[in-house]
């Protein structure tokens, strides 16, 4: 919702408005936005409709939304806990970026550890995951910064 109610604002555009591009009605949007309806029930047309008013792949809405989960990218879903774990250990122990990990990131949720893994490779170029299957998984970290621009 946050993209969309983003890039509605950026166009200037009211809820009534965006709901009538994205073709559902302005209450249906608010039942999305205050979790009355969730985000994983919407319908393959409204996630097309989506797609095209933020001009970005169906995966990014399918990934926003979370009908789509990261685990749904690998081919063993319980493997990717262990990388992500086996990852932050392993910035936590950079000598440079170690000390900023927060101490107290203990139990965090998996998309805030894939989160801070992937701002770590792309600010030092290390890949610490192991590399994904490119049809499976179209999506990289600059294409979901440009989605925020």
């Amino acid at each position: 919702m946050q993209m969309l109610l983003t890039k509605a604002n950026e166009q200037g555009l009211q809820l009534r408005e965006l709901a009538t591009k994205l073709g559902v009605t302005a209450g249906y949007l608010h039942q999305l936005r205050t979790g009355r309806k969730p985000m994983t029930g919407i319908s393959s047309q409204i996630i097309e409709n989506m797609k095209i008013f933020l001009g970005v792949p169906r995966i990014s809405v399918l990934l926003a939304s979370g009908i789509v989960k990261i685990e749904d990218c690998y081919p063993e879903p319980d493997i990717l806990s262990i990388y992500l774990r086996q990852g932050v250990d392993f910035i936590r122990h950079d000598p440079v970026w170690g000390p900023l990990v927060p101490a107290h990131l203990e139990n965090p949720e998996e998309d805030m550890l894939m989160f801070i893994i992937k701002l770590y490779e792309e600010a030092t170029g290390r890949k610490i995951l192991p590399q994904r299957n490119e049809e499976a998984w179209p999506l990289r970290l600059t294409d979901l910064l440009a989605l925020t621009a």
